[in-house]
């Protein structure tokens, strides 16, 4: 029966060759959107959730801005109920690249971070002692791409490399570790790793940390299990008020900890070395994909009922013949999912083709294999299947709405007229 209803449906586009085209077209556009759109928001909606046991780091802020004082962050030690820290900061030099040998690389998205980044951040190693990677001012861990863009595929580690700011001046470094690619759901988005420590030979920045206003640094703290936010925020608050000056602390009020898993969505400071993004604009997004896969799931059945009178002969033949209701619309169903799958296949190369004009329009860096990925993962596939068996049941439930009769014409073999009564 499969075999028979899938040749019937070839035949039906065979058939109606410009009614499938248009039909095929119509749905490809609408599944490119689809994969991109719905590729996107399941990676927005997995931000931050590639680390494991994210939801026990926060962020450590003041009432005025997320960026905290070195002498503030000092005031964790004493805190019986942080487990660990660390602090980072964006390297903001107007200019900066790598030199190895005599090239020159541009680095991406640097980040300065204390030597227990790692403990809070759990980044996979390829190679090297992640956990010891930046105990020494030297040390520097890289990326994969990034590793591989400098050094190919040999083995980096122990390799030197320069890394020139027009911030911080020239500093040699050796790669102490290789870490996996950050996935696409990653919110701190780096390409490397420099230990804060190499920062002590500058000696206005060293001069600065020991001050109370300059507060350049973001801090992410892991708690101990069952520890209570709003008790560890009451002490740190006190302990800040106690320590600070109080021209400062009068300015910044109060201390708290703010949930990682939180961050990406609620966060009211734009200058943060984690990506964010608004939530409104995400379920903007998501309305618009629900209103195209709408557009094109009527677009869809309006071309498939356009040909009323043929879809009406061939049910009316089919129920002369012995065919139940479910094997009529068992073929429309086929007809729905051949269409549907066409479209489909079409659909992956037009991504495949075009997903870096996507990347450059949204701002993202996909490739096509994580957007397959996202959409196998996700479930997406899904939706193809869905729209197929819902606008065949559809289409078929509207031709079956009535019901046909075959008359006889002058008894003449072949010659017969369909008339259909509601």
């Amino acid at each position: 029966m499969i075999i028979y209803h899938l040749k019937s449906a070839i035949r039906y586009i065979r058939s109606n060759k410009i009614t499938s085209a248009l039909n095929i077209i119509g749905l490809s556009i609408t599944f490119v959107i689809f994969i991109f759109l719905g590729s996107y928001l399941a990676n927005e909606s997995g931000m931050g959730k590639n680390l494991p046991d994210s939801k026990d780091i926060y962020r450590l802020q003041g009432q005025n801005g997320t960026s905290v004082s070195y002498k503030t962050i000092e005031l964790l030690d004493a805190i019986p109920e942080v487990s660990t820290y660390t602090w980072l900061m964006d390297s903001w030099s107007m200019k900066q690249y790598f030199v190895s040998g005599t090239k020159t690389y541009a680095p991406g998205k640097v980040l300065y971070a204390s030597k227990d980044f790692f403990k809070v951040f759990p980044y996979q190693a390829i190679v090297g002692n992640i956990q010891q990677a930046l105990n020494s001012p030297n040390g520097i861990v890289l990326t994969q791409s990034m590793a591989e863009k400098i050094f190919g595929k040999q083995n980096p580690i122990g390799k030197s490399i320069t890394f020139k700011s027009t911030a911080f001046g020239d500093f040699q470094y050796q790669v102490a570790s290789v870490i996996k690619d950050l996935p696409q759901n990653d919110m701190l988005k780096f390409s490397c790793i420099l230990p804060q420590s190499s920062l002590d030979k500058v000696d206005w920045y060293k001069r600065g940390r020991q001050q109370w206003g300059n507060c350049n640094y973001e801090t992410f703290v892991v708690l101990k299990k069952g520890t209570s936010i709003e008790a560890t925020d009451q002490k740190l608050t006190a302990a800040f008020k106690k320590a600070a000056p109080g021209w400062f602390s009068k300015d910044v009020k109060h201390l708290s900890l703010k949930s990682f898993s939180t961050l990406y969505y609620n966060n009211p400071f734009p200058e943060d070395v984690l990506a964010q993004n608004s939530l409104t604009n995400i379920r903007s997004i998501a309305i618009l994909a629900l209103i195209l896969l709408l557009v094109g799931t009527v677009n869809f059945i309006n071309l498939s009922t356009a040909q009323k009178e043929k879809k009406r002969k061939n049910i009316a033949i089919s129920s002369i013949n012995g065919a139940s209701g479910t094997a009529i619309n068992l073929q429309f169903i086929f007809e729905s999912f051949l269409l549907v799958f066409i479209s489909f296949i079409i659909a992956v190369a037009l991504v495949a083709l075009t997903y870096p004009l996507f990347n450059q329009l949204s701002g993202q860096s996909f490739s096509f294999l994580s957007i397959l990925s996202i959409f196998i993962s996700q479930k997406l596939w899904l939706i193809p299947i869905a729209i197929a068996a819902l606008a065949g049941m559809i289409i078929a439930t509207y031709f079956r709405a009535g019901q046909f009769h075959l008359i006889s014409q002058n008894n003449v073999p072949g010659k017969a007229t369909y008339a259909m009564y509601y």
